[in-house]
């Protein structure tokens, strides 16, 4: 900057030669701007902000003779009220009675109604070192939380910020008894299984020593009878088993030598043969007569045509069968094919039945080998019993302590949440700061009024003095006249 003020020839003289010239008009420009800042921070609307405060107690009773049942920090409580209590539903209740954010309720989106809420109540924790004691270094311990709310007004900060610490003490003490409440009933529950659990402990034993203290050779001599029976009778249904099986072998090759489509009966009522069973015939007996006759003998000869004949037969059956499906018409073979499927659901029955037998024999078996563990078992049930008792009476005591706890709760001795200040009604509001946009509206008119000088000098084509003189003939003036009065 000092290099181009020589260079052009300025001075402190020509700048204050400048401002003598044009201190109107930047006069103006600096009181227009200022009057500008002046109306914003007037005209912006005001934001109150009402606070209270709210002190988490202690318990009131010393520990050691009464204990509390709510457990947990402070501060997880002051989360779990804040999501549970302040529902979108409540948000919007609060803020339709209350007027606030009317343009966004009116126009139905409540949505961002609740988020402005939200984004307008701050709730801050108090926290303080606390020594762990035992296990040393420190921990931060919730002592209070303070409540604010910014309104437009601050009567409705006010009242917005006491409702809703009201809220949070309700809520915290009707979450308190209820976790409370819940304590007593887990243990009283507890308590319930375990007496039924000694009552059934003293039926079993009972029931036990009534069913074997005197009979127990007798029942060993039952089961070892009834397990005698059993063998017997797998031993009987394998028997029976192998029997069906040969007779399912039988109908099985009976259903193979059978024309399912022959009819079996001749013009005369007789029973015919089919042609694949007169072929099987046929080489029987052909097999039996060369064992007793020569090649040459006519018997043999009459077998041999009569077997290529049938075999011609039988193909010609099994060409035409190939053609087409259809359903066996041939009454004998349909009854053998019927047993031969009663037989199969035979079998798979005294399957089933062969598995009961085994199990029960196993089951048997089993009870037989634990006969010598009964008074083990006697003398285990009589010990589970005594430690029923004994985890019974202990639960006995601890539902006491926790109906002491639930008393103390409903007392409001077991340290909950009390207003440590109300809400206070705001004198000024916290937004827009109005000396800070005045003064920065201050600072803005001298830098304007400053621009306005440079730019309204550099703009103006007038030549004045030695300097414009220069500017325009580039030749320094021999004499410099001054400005005289007429006087």
């Amino acid at each position: 900057m000092s290099e181009q003020t020589q260079e052009l020839g300025f001075s402190l003289a020509d700048y204050f030669v400048v401002l003598r010239r044009r201190w109107l008009g930047a006069t103006l420009v600096a009181l227009l701007t200022v009057l500008a800042a002046v109306w914003l921070a007037w005209a912006l609307p005001a934001t109150y902000q009402s606070q209270g405060t709210v002190l988490v107690e202690r318990v009131g009773i010393p520990e050691g003779l009464v204990n509390s049942t709510v457990t947990g920090y402070a501060q997880e409580r002051i989360e779990n009220i804040k999501r549970q209590a302040l529902t979108r539903e409540r948000l919007i209740e609060m803020a339709a009675r209350h007027e606030l954010f009317s343009d966004s309720l009116d126009a139905g989106d409540e949505t961002t109604a609740v988020a402005m809420m939200r984004q307008s109540l701050l709730i801050e924790l108090l926290n303080v070192e606390q020594n762990q004691g035992k296990r040393g270094g420190q921990s931060k311990v919730v002592i209070a939380f303070t409540v604010a709310f910014q309104a437009d007004k601050a009567e409705v900060a006010q009242a917005v910020v006491t409702e809703v610490m009201k809220i949070f003490l309700e809520e915290n003490q009707a979450l308190r008894i209820a976790e409370s409440r819940e304590v007593v009933g887990f243990f009283d529950r507890n308590a319930s299984v375990l007496q039924a659990e000694i009552d059934a402990a003293e039926q079993k034993i009972s029931q036990y020593k009534q069913s074997n203290s005197d009979s127990l050779p007798n029942q060993m001599t039952a089961n070892r009878r009834r397990l005698s029976e059993l063998e017997q009778e797998l031993v009987d249904f394998s028997n029976r088993e192998r029997g069906l099986r040969n007779l399912r072998s039988e109908l099985t090759v009976q259903l193979d030598n059978m024309d399912p489509h022959y009819a079996g009966v001749g013009s005369g009522g007789s029973r015919l043969i089919s042609p694949v069973a007169q072929l099987a015939q046929a080489k029987s007996e052909l097999a039996t007569a060369r064992e007793r006759y020569s090649a040459i003998h006519p018997e043999i000869g009459r077998l041999e045509m009569l077997i290529a004949g049938l075999d011609k037969e039988v193909g010609q059956s099994n060409r035409d069968q190939s053609l087409g499906v259809s359903s066996p018409t041939n009454a004998e073979y349909l009854r053998t094919e019927a047993k031969l499927k009663s037989i199969e659901v035979d079998l798979s029955a005294l399957t089933d039945q062969r598995k009961v037998m085994r199990s029960d024999i196993s089951n048997l078996e089993v009870s037989i080998a634990g006969g010598p563990e009964v008074e083990r078992e006697l003398r285990a049930l009589s010990i589970e019993l005594d430690s029923s008792r004994k985890q019974y009476r202990e639960m006995r005591d601890t539902l006491l302590d926790a109906r002491l706890g639930e008393d103390l709760e409903i007392d409001q001795k077991g340290g909950g949440f009390r207003v440590l200040e109300s809400a206070d009604l705001p004198k000024l509001p916290i937004s827009p700061d109005r000396p800070g946009i005045v003064a920065l509206g201050c600072v803005a008119a001298m830098f304007l009024a400053l621009l306005w000088l440079f730019v309204a000098e550099f703009l103006d084509r007038s030549v004045r003095g030695q300097r414009g003189v220069m500017q325009i003939t580039g030749i320094a003036p021999i004499a410099v006249i001054p400005n005289m009065s007429a006087s």
